[in-house]
């Protein structure tokens, strides 16, 4: 493992007598003036921080169980084969609300018919000799 030290810090440690009981020493004073050194370059923030009054809070919709996706989607593997091979299918319950070629696309058709957070998988074209492990 090789360490760049700043000048300084590299200078001491050569001049010091042992320097192995003074390696800790120097780590730490190298690790604070690259710490110093990347602060200063850095830009200043814009804007102005929140106060703790004026913070909002992070509503994240919430997720349900998708037993009933992942049931139904186990009992018709075969259809959504014949029906959705290569491309990209969105469930809601038991009902295939979006699907495209596109998973963004899918994804957006989900998304204007309410649906928000989107169950959406891959359907994998038929290979021959294949062995499907999982879903």
């Amino acid at each position: 493992m090789t360490i760049q030290f700043p000048e300084p810090v590299g200078q001491e440690l050569l001049g010091l007598p042992n320097p192995d009981a003074f390696v800790s020493r120097a780590v730490v004073r190298a690790l604070e003036e690259i710490r110093r050194a990347s602060q200063a370059s850095m830009r200043p923030r814009k804007g102005r921080r929140l106060e703790p009054s004026e913070a909002r809070e992070l509503h994240l919709p919430e997720v349900k169980n998708r037993d009933c996706e992942l049931a139904w989607r186990h009992s018709h593997r075969d259809e959504l084969q014949r029906r959705f091979a290569g491309e990209w299918v969105v469930l809601e319950g038991e009902e295939v609300v979006a699907h495209s070629g596109d998973a963004a696309q899918a994804m957006e058709q989900a998304r204007a018919k309410g649906v928000v957070v989107p169950f959406v998988f891959y359907v994998d074209s038929p290979q021959p000799d294949t062995v499907h492990i999982g879903l």
